[in-house]
């Protein structure tokens, strides 16, 4: 981030969460809507209220940048995981498995 910028305060805060969770629920029971669409638009809600409070769009970027590049070696994991539980359904040795790991 270029320049220190003031939080938001915690009403600012909790109004734009409540907003958020509001039209995702909204969007999931009322119009079934795809939740991949209403993690979007939650994104443009949360970066409006940003950059009311004087962010800048390069701050936000970077911010999601890094967050991003923190959390990929957690998918990483997951993804690895997600392939070997796939070649056990492949092999049908998944109940093997599991009853492996309930005796051991």
């Amino acid at each position: 981030m270029s320049t220190m910028k003031k939080g938001p305060t915690f009403t600012q805060a909790l109004v734009v969460f409540l907003v958020i969770v509001a039209v995702i629920i909204f969007g999931l029971v009322v119009m079934k809507v795809d939740a991949h669409v209403l993690l979007i638009l939650g994104t443009f809600i949360a970066a409006i209220a940003s950059l009311k409070l004087g962010y800048e769009w390069k701050d936000l970027e970077a911010a999601m940048c890094n967050s991003v590049c923190r959390a990929m070696s957690a998918m990483f994991i997951f993804i690895l995981i997600g392939m070997v539980v796939g070649a056990w359904i492949s092999r049908n040795s998944t109940r093997f498995n599991l009853l492996w790991i309930r005796n051991y």
